[in-house]
């Protein structure tokens, strides 16, 4: 399996889990949307980069550096790809370590919007 198609998998997961219409998969939307956004940004890593601690894979924290590696990228897509990032992890966390907070279908929502923004620039859509 490649990151990319790692990446499909769990954005259909996510999808899916969202078609179910059940409001206790609203936690896991959050984390399959941020699983495929890691997953596809890391497919688009030049051959041979670097990570830390000789891991395959970048650091959930460092992926944002990671994205001023993919070439062919504008300044300003860069930055939407890191804003839609940090708004998917801080789901993420949130959806798996803090039982208490509430996420809702809105939060369900926002994710699955922030994985298309993010593979829309990634397939090279442009703005206006």
């Amino acid at each position: 399996m490649t990151w990319e198609q790692l990446s499909e998998a769990h954005r259909d997961a996510a999808k899916w889990l969202m078609g179910s219409g059940n409001v206790l998969h609203h936690r896991a939307i959050c984390g399959r949307a941020y699983y495929a956004t890691y997953a596809l940004v890391t497919s688009k890593l030049p051959p041979g980069t670097r990570f830390g601690n000789g891991w395959q894979n970048p650091e959930h924290a460092k992926l944002p550096i990671y994205v001023n590696q993919i070439a062919g990228l504008e300044v300003n897509q860069k930055r939407r790809i890191k804003t839609a990032i940090h708004r998917l992890r801080q789901r993420r966390e949130d959806s798996d370590y803090r039982p208490g907070l509430t996420v809702s279908k809105s939060d369900a929502l926002e994710a699955l919007r922030d994985v298309e923004e993010v593979r829309w620039i990634l397939s090279g859509g442009k703005d206006g």
